[in-house]
């Protein structure tokens, strides 16, 4: 009889999972527990014993415990100064600056104090502290800053939101995990600098960074007036807050703009002077220059030396997000974050000197072998190369990493990277119990621990290849490549697919670009730090070389994306059950393989879980299809609308997507597209867009461009407004069938159920807004919800002069609220029994407006408002009234409206 093989994780390894899981409870409660589950579940089919298992609900417990208390606890009451959008004068200390494309900067501020700006006389008499850290995106910024730097700017002050929908990324959340609850955005020259860092490095970085960027290759000027300037941003054109960076292996999502307004680009007449106060010592390092020199054309440099600044510092400033997306799509983004692979390349030159040293005096060796020798002469260069990278958290963590293994080496241990994984891990854990949560974490443990686990088995498959003896080393490391993609892919592939909705078939890239980056641009990069610090003049002959590699790789993609050759696929975004069965699939087979005749009922029985949890939330939403339910589900898009109809069969229809003049945030992207392909197949059965505006017309492009789409419907007024350029691209490209909808035009379901264009009759004419569609979702000849789009007064008056009916249970508020689209007479015609209303918190509008709730309350009509409640959804079933939920539960209390 063959004997099992012992346990794949020692006892306290199983209960680190654990106890992560309870740490996960924290945002995921059932799913985290599910997981859980499955790992004792599979440690008692490996064999594990049963007091290890007893202390899996400990484990768990822990985890949650030690979560909650490391979770900062959100502010109670925000100061005034936070909610009136005023500006006001702040000064903080820098505790972190990260460099994003376009040439952004997300600085974090800690112990922020605020104080009446001086151009406003009417601001609060006194000043105080800001609760928490403050996140401050900073646009084209004139100079760079440093942690321990004290800063001081004139900015509005806003609370950190996001957009809440289902399986949406909630930027709230990843902010309040980092103690950041508020927010501001300045542009160029509007930061100064009150008091320099006390750090004897404080310039050395910075001169560093100008090195690389005065040594590469540069593109020609642009002639356009501004230095710097990434392509396809204006001089004037207002932008989001910051994406959220750091993301091992692949782009976050963004961290949206507020779901309010954009922020508000800085009025040139009230610039702070970029001088410190009397008394405070300046730092003369970078002074920012005046005008007349900043704004003059300075060419930018080649992607391939924007792409080397990334590789050696992590500042990815100079990229433009166009070459970031080809990246992304090229499944090469893990190569620009600073992680473990970089740390790798260090380590490996650690290991040539080793090799070389042993060359030189082979006796050397007799006192110290040649794999430990190498952990110690890779130790200092790791730990320099950690301070060059701005001690980012995905390196600090990597270089941990690197720590943990290169223990176990010195002490001979023989699971390395298993072992020296999981005591990282424990290490990161108990320091900062919150890193659990952080997706860069994340994806590199899984990385790692695919790599780990699939690697004996690719080594077996290579043996049985027919290769011939001289090709046997080039081809095994060539499979190495493309085998150690392959397992970290498929161990992070249900995180990929939940925060990013798309897969990128394209790894076999990572054979042509790892073996250059490793081979040639890295040593040529890290040569040119290290010579920098001694000749700074000949650095240039190394970064000059390596910046033109970069360029062919990057060269390269745009070839294959002109092509057509760089596309990825969209899926649907797995619920919790989904990403639990995958993972519990894919160790059940990595068991069978490791043991496949030990034990076969228990490793059929994890295979058959396995099965079942990937197989659950698709029954269930069959089941669903089959059912005669109707719902209508409001989207959270901020100042924005978007309304999703989904009728039995589980047909779909889009109406508007939101949208806004966010800079480079795409709307589709980073809310509506996620929304929709939560637990559902990327398919649509329509979209329509009421009218132009860019709040209800943006968000379209991206779904549109991925999604399987059936029509496009829209206005058959000509003042309704053309879509933008890409919008009418996407459109083009994609090839649904257009329609143009007028009033007396149906869209029929079947089973009695369809949806009735009311407005505007064919040729209409006036404004965009009172051009808008106007849909009434009809059931049996009940009247379930009316879509009014942005009409106006005039439009309604139309509306109630057309005899139509206009009756229905729901109605969606024209124009997000506004005074401008109050009516009694149109209250008392539609009868609503609720009301939902898309806008943003603290918009500038101010919308709803406080006449339009109390009409709405004289008539006893609730209403539901996605600046406080988020995603709200009416389901309609049988003859029963719709049954109403939302995102985010009502208050026990009188409802308070962000921004009223």
């Amino acid at each position: 009889m063959q004997r099992s093989p012992p346990p794949p994780l020692l006892p306290w390894q199983i209960l680190l999972v654990c106890a992560a899981c309870g740490i996960l409870a924290v945002r995921v409660p059932v799913g985290a527990g599910a997981a859980c589950l499955a790992v004792a579940l599979l440690a008692a089919v490996t064999g594990s014993k049963r007091g290890c298992l007893a202390l899996v609900p400990v484990a768990f417990g822990l985890g949650l415990g030690a979560a909650w208390l490391a979770l900062p606890a959100p502010p109670t009451r925000l100061a005034a100064v936070v909610l009136t959008g005023k500006k006001i004068a702040l000064t903080g200390r820098v505790a972190s600056v990260d460099a994003l494309p376009d040439n952004r900067l997300t600085v974090i501020l800690d112990e922020v104090r605020h104080e009446p700006a001086a151009s406003d006389p009417d601001g609060p008499a006194a000043g105080g502290r800001l609760p928490g850290r403050l996140a401050l995106s900073w646009d084209l910024p004139a100079w760079r800053p440093s942690p321990g730097d004290t800063l001081g700017l004139s900015a509005r002050v806003r609370p950190v939101g996001g957009f809440k929908n289902p399986g949406g990324y909630d930027a709230a959340f990843a902010r309040r995990t980092q103690g950041i609850f508020v927010r501001a955005y300045a542009r160029g020259d509007a930061v100064r600098l009150i008091e320099a860092s006390d750090s004897p490095f404080r310039g050395l970085r910075e001169s560093l960074r100008q090195g690389i960027v005065s040594a590469v290759p540069r593109l020609p000027a642009t002639g356009d007036g501004v230095a710097d300037r990434p392509p396809g941003r204006g001089r004037d054109q207002r932008v989001p807050d910051e994406p959220q960076a750091g993301k091992t292996g692949h782009p976050a999502p963004d961290d949206p703009p507020a779901s309010g307004d954009a922020p508000d680009a800085p009025d040139r007449a009230q610039r702070i002077p970029n001088q410190p106060p009397a008394g405070i010592r300046p730092f003369t390092d970078a002074p920012p220059p005046p005008d007349a020199e900043r704004l003059a054309p300075e060419p930018r440099p080649t992607p391939g030396g924007a792409m080397l600044l990334a590789l050696l510092t992590g500042d990815r400033s100079l990229l433009t997000n166009t070459d970031m997306d080809l990246v992304r799509r090229a499944s090469l983004a893990h190569a620009l974050a600073l992680s473990g692979m970089h740390v790798g390349y260090v380590a490996a030159i650690g290991w040539l000197l080793a090799h070389l040293a042993g060359r030189i005096r082979p006796r050397i060796f007799l006192r110290l072998p040649r794999h430990k020798l190498s952990v110690a002469l890779a130790a200092p260069l790791v730990l320099g190369y950690v301070w060059v990278g701005g001690f980012s958290p995905t390196l600090v963590r990597a270089t941990l990493m690197f720590g943990c293994f290169g223990l176990l080496i010195l002490l001979d241990k023989k699971r390395v990277v298993l072992d020296g994984l999981f005591l990282a891990l424990a290490v990161i854990l108990a320091v900062s119990p919150l890193a659990a949560l952080n997706l860069s974490l994340e994806l590199s443990v899984l990385a790692v621990a695919g790599l780990a686990v699939f690697w004996p088995l690719g080594r077996a498959i290579f043996e049985r290849l027919p290769v011939p003896p001289r090709l046997r080393p080039a081809a095994f490391w060539l499979f190495s490549i493309f085998w150690t993609s392959l397992s970290a892919e498929a161990a992070i592939l249900p995180l990929l697919a939940l925060e990013f909705g798309e897969i990128s078939p394209h790894a076999y890239l990572n054979a042509v670009w790892l073996p250059v980056l490793g081979l040639v641009v890295m040593p040529l990069g890290l040569a040119g730090l290290l010579t920098s610090l001694v000749w700074p003049e000949a650095a240039a002959l190394f970064y000059v070389p390596a910046a033109y590699a970069c360029d062919a790789l990057m060269g390269m993609l745009s070839w294959q994306d002109g092509l057509g050759l760089l596309g990825t696929i969209t899926v649907l975004r797995p619920l919790w059950p989904e990403i639990v069965g995958y993972f519990v699939l894919l160790a059940g087979l990595a068991l069978w393989w490791r043991a496949p005749g030990a034990d076969r009922p228990s490793r059929r029985a994890v295979l058959a879980l396995g099965l079942a949890l990937l197989m659950v939330p698709a029954v269930r939403q069959g089941l669903l299809d089959l059912s005669d339910r109707v719902t209508l589900t409001m989207l959270d898009v901020g100042q924005g609308q978007a309304l999703v109809v989904e009728v039995p069969g589980g047909r779909r229809i889009l109406v508007d997507g939101g949208g806004g003049t966010f800079g480079t945030f795409d709307m589709g992207r980073a809310v509506t597209g996620p929304a929709l392909a939560y637990g559902r197949s990327p398919e649509l059965w329509g979209m329509i867009l009421t009218h132009g505006h860019a709040d209800h017309a943006q968000g379209l492009t991206w779904p549109l461009s991925r999604f399987d789409v059936g029509f496009f419907g829209q206005s058959a007024s000509p003042d309704a407004g053309e879509p933008d350029a890409a919008l009418t691209s996407a459109l083009a490209a994609s090839g649904p069938r257009p329609r143009v909808l007028a009033a007396g035009d149906r869209l029929d379901f079947g089973n009695g159920i369809r949806l009735e264009v009311l407005h505007p009759p064919a040729g209409h004419r006036g404004k965009a807004n009172d051009a808008s569609v106007v849909l009434r979702l009809v059931g049996n000849g009940r009247g379930l919800a009316l879509l009014c789009g942005d009409i106006e007064k005039k439009a309604i008056r139309a509306l109630l002069a057309s005899g139509r009916d206009l009756t229905a249970e729901v109605l969606v508020l024209p124009h997000h609220g506004s005074a401008s689209s109050l009516s009694r007479a149109f209250y008392r015609a539609v009868k609503p029994q609720a009301a939902f209303i898309s806008c943003g918190e603290y918009n500038r509008f101010r919308y709803p407006s406080g006449k339009v709730l109390a009409e709405l309350s004289r008539l006893r009509c609730p209403v539901h408002v996605t600046a406080a409640r988020g995603a709200v959804t009416a389901v309609w079933s049988d003859d029963d009234p719709a049954r109403i939920t939302a995102f985010v539960p009502a208050p026990a209390g009188p409802v308070s409206l962000p921004g009223q």
